[in-house]
């Protein structure tokens, strides 16, 4: 008896180092998330863009593929087409303007 109450005492003091754990890790990766949750708040937008290698006009939430260059992010209807983009952006970026 007094062996089983042992180890359900040691259960439980594993379980609740374990969830402590858990929890610390999620608030540093909360903490270091912010800035891509910005992009993921983006990514649920309606806003048109367009594609700046086909041209193509899109909702940023339908958009199959993102990049960020230089501090903007750029939203594509192909990966590939994010592909060819992030070879030459600046080909693309003058096409775009």
């Amino acid at each position: 008896m007094k062996s089983r109450v042992l180890k359900i005492i040691m259960i439980a003091f594993l379980f609740i180092c374990c969830c402590r754990d858990k929890r610390e890790i999620t608030v540093q990766l909360s903490h270091s998330e912010k800035e891509s949750s910005k992009i993921e708040d983006s990514i649920k937008d309606d806003t048109i863009v367009v594609d700046p290698y086909c041209g193509l006009k899109l909702k940023k939430s339908e958009a199959k593929a993102k990049a960020v260059y230089k501090g903007k992010v750029y939203y594509f209807c192909m990966p590939d087409h994010r592909d060819a983009f992030l070879k030459s952006p600046e080909k693309y970026i003058k096409k775009e303007e």
